[in-house]
């Protein structure tokens, strides 16, 4: 009788398409879920005939209301991803496309890394331009996050061999 051979996976990292897709993904369902009603609650603070800047300057209760309307959009980007990775791993982006959180110690991820791993959407105004760069070029170098690295954690994919 033959041997059924055995199908063995390994963890490697993702690619920089799989990392960028899910996350586009994740944006896409984070848009059509939570921000269509708050982009519908800014639609009615903001006039449509005066510009961004005016709106800032002129009127500080409507500046003060679009300051707090986006600092609930970082916050619940954070949520979102930091509970997802925490809880399961993975966001709905990195499920669809077959990627993972993975602890880079032998420790379990616990929820203060994870978000490290995603205090990108902290906003931090203006610092988080200069870490949103600075992230980026890391991740295009070394095909990890700098937050991530500092976190000790990786995104993987699982291959069979």
């Amino acid at each position: 009788m033959p041997r059924k051979k055995r199908i063995q996976t390994i963890e490697i990292p993702c690619s920089l398409f799989k990392r960028f897709t899910a996350f586009l993904i994740d944006i896409l369902i984070l848009e059509i879920v939570v921000f269509g009603s708050l982009t519908k609650i800014a639609e009615k603070l903001i006039p449509k005939d005066v510009s961004f800047s005016n709106i800032i300057g002129s009127n500080a209760q409507l500046s003060s209301a679009i300051t707090t309307i986006s600092v609930y959009i970082f916050l619940i980007y954070l949520v979102y991803f930091t509970w997802l990775e925490f809880k399961f791993g993975q966001t709905i982006g990195k499920i669809m496309m077959g990627i993972f959180v993975k602890s880079e110690t032998k420790e379990n991820l616990t929820l203060l890394r994870v978000l490290i791993s995603n205090a990108i959407f902290l906003p931090l105004m203006p610092f988080i331009l200069f870490f949103w760069i600075l992230d980026l070029g890391y991740l295009i170098f070394t095909n990890k996050r700098l937050l991530e690295k500092w976190a000790k954690i990786k995104l993987v994919q699982e291959v069979q061999i």
